[in-house]
């Protein structure tokens, strides 16, 4: 709680006979890792903590919460026997890894992680919230029980993902990890890299699992991918990484270098590695709308636009109002 403090909990287990996992339920109030000191908390081995906030505050979880905090948060694993996974489950109010501290959230080894409640700014996951916070959000790894292989994965339903709020922001999928977002068919619930004037978001794709060879993979449904919303993004796909980004109705599937005071930068490189841009509400891809944007396509990498019969309603723009 204070500066200089430690403190650790660890939800471990899973009880066969009863189908039972060890459990750490909060219902009311946030769930706050490293508040004043530093915070650790552990579910492996098939637990489960579920922060199911049911007195409407805005937070449901804050890791990395005050000031020179740091908080970490590990997901990792499975009970060998029965395949379930370790899980953490936000079920109302945001989540905010780096509010004011240092935030990390690592999902690995099979572990699974659901985040589905939100805010009034209609945000599920924040990493990276205030001006000094640093967050960083880790998906990797592939668990294999004789054969039956378990990826790593994060889940964030209802609202948008925040990477670089107004701080600085890092999420990684590697190793065969999987992200997946399904918003509510907007252009705020979909992802952003670097929203606010300086702040800096970096997301990173990587890898397949050479066991399952599962590749990495993040989905953006029902919304838009914006690299550098009024800050600095950078998206980089490399090494057989997947990123998918379906737009919304009414906006462009994915932005580089969106916002007047932007800087966007995204890095498709190496065989197998792809972006795939869908369709969107009026165009698909759009490279410096009103800011820099810069797109590269290297070392056999592939970016796939799909587009419109309509010359208005193009596939992809290179500098719309920059």
């Amino acid at each position: 709680y204070n500066a200089g403090s430690t403190g650790n909990v660890t939800v471990t287990g899973f009880e066969l006979n009863s189908e039972t996992p060890s459990k750490l339920e909060v219902d009311y109030g946030t769930l706050i890792v490293g508040t004043g000191g530093n915070g650790t908390l552990t579910v492996s081995n098939g637990g489960l903590v579920l922060s199911d906030d049911m007195d409407s505050d805005p937070v449901g979880l804050s890791v990395g919460d005050g000031a020179n905090s740091t908080g970490s948060v590990l997901v990792t694993g499975l009970e060998p026997n029965s395949g379930t996974q370790s899980t953490l489950e936000v079920d109302y109010g945001a989540t905010i890894v780096g509010n004011n501290g240092n935030g990390t959230l690592t999902v690995a080894n099979g572990g699974y992680a659901n985040i589905s409640g939100n805010d009034d700014n209609e945000v599920s996951l924040y990493i990276g919230n205030d001006t000094n916070a640093t967050g960083s959000v880790t998906v990797t790894g592939v668990a294999n029980i004789t054969g039956d292989f378990h990826e790593s994965e994060l889940d964030v339903y209802n609202d948008g993902l925040e990477v670089g709020y107004n701080g600085t922001g890092t999420l990684t999928v590697a190793n065969g990890g999987y992200v997946d977002l399904e918003g509510s068919d907007s252009y705020q619930d979909g992802i952003t890299l670097g929203y606010n004037a300086g702040s800096a978001g970096n997301v990173t794709v990587t890898g397949v699992e050479p066991d399952s060879g599962y590749a990495s993979e993040l989905d953006v449904n029902d919304g838009t991918t914006v690299v550098g919303g009024y800050g600095n993004g950078t998206l980089t796909i490399s090494n057989g990484g997947l990123v998918y980004s379906s737009g919304d109705d009414s906006n462009a599937s994915a932005y580089v270098g969106a916002g007047n005071t932007s800087v966007g930068t995204a890095l498709v490189t190496d065989p197998g590695s792809i972006w795939d841009v869908g369709t969107g509400g009026s165009y698909s891809l759009v490279v410096g709308l009103d800011g820099t944007g810069n797109l590269t396509v290297a070392n056999g990498g592939n970016v796939t636009i799909e587009g419109y019969d309509d010359y208005y309603d193009a596939a992809l723009f290179v500098g719309q109002n920059s």
